[in-house]
Parts: structure tokens; C-alpha cells; sequence
């Protein structure tokens, strides 16, 4: 088994950052040993890092956090939900509320 054909084209087509010229150029430096493969792909080809486009960033307000924080600590609602609710990331909740739980701990202060 594996991809199909159509699958397998549709998922090179969105990998490939680069133009036919680049990439040429890029292969006859190499026969030429002008470079090295790795110098040659970072002259003549953008850097699939620089291709991936990442999530924004979600605004929120610290009194949003803050409740959230309150609302999942105090039971009335699970994190995912007050997620959903106050508009702040779930992982930030959950981080938040393993922080204030290490914060509580008895112990010499740092």
C-alpha cells in the first residue's frame, strides 16, 4: 500500500517552495562544486521553516485568564471549556493552574 499518485502529487505540490530556475541553479553549482548541497540549498532555495505558516497568536485579556484560571481551579468548569468561554488558549490554563499549584507548595522561598 501507500499514497496515491493524486495524493501523493497534491503533497509535493505544496511542499515545493522553490522555482524551476532556483532549483538549476542550484544543481549545477553542486556538479560544479562551486558548493556543497547544504550551501547550495540555502542560496538557491527558501527554507521549507520559512514556508509553514504558524498559528496566530490569540489576544486576550489578563482578567480573561484570570477568571478562567478561577472558573476550572474552583470545579465549576473544565479547561477546555473555559477555554472556550473566556477566548484564552486551554494549554495557557492548564500551565497557569500548574503554576499556582508549585507556587503554593511549603518550602524556603527562592
Amino acid at each position: 500500500m501507500g499514497i496515491s499518485p493524486n495524493k501523493r502529487s497534491m503533497l509535493t505540490q505544496r511542499r515545493k517552495t522553490y522555482s524551476e530556475n532556483q532549483m538549476q541553479m542550484a544543481i549545477i553549482a553542486v556538479q560544479n562544486g562551486t558548493m556543497n548541497p547544504t550551501r547550495a540549498s540555502q542560496v538557491f532555495v527558501e527554507a521549507i521553516r520559512f514556508a509553514v505558516e504558524t498559528q496566530p497568536r490569540i489576544r486576550y485579556k489578563p482578567q480573561d485568564l484570570d477568571l478562567a484560571v478561577e472558573s476550572v481551579s474552583s470545579g465549576r468548569m473544565n479547561p477546555t471549556r473555559a477555554a472556550r468561554v473566556f477566548g484564552v488558549p486551554r494549554q495557557t490554563i492548564i500551565y497557569r493552574l500548574a503554576k499556582v499549584k508549585t507556587l503554593a507548595r511549603p518550602g524556603p522561598k527562592k
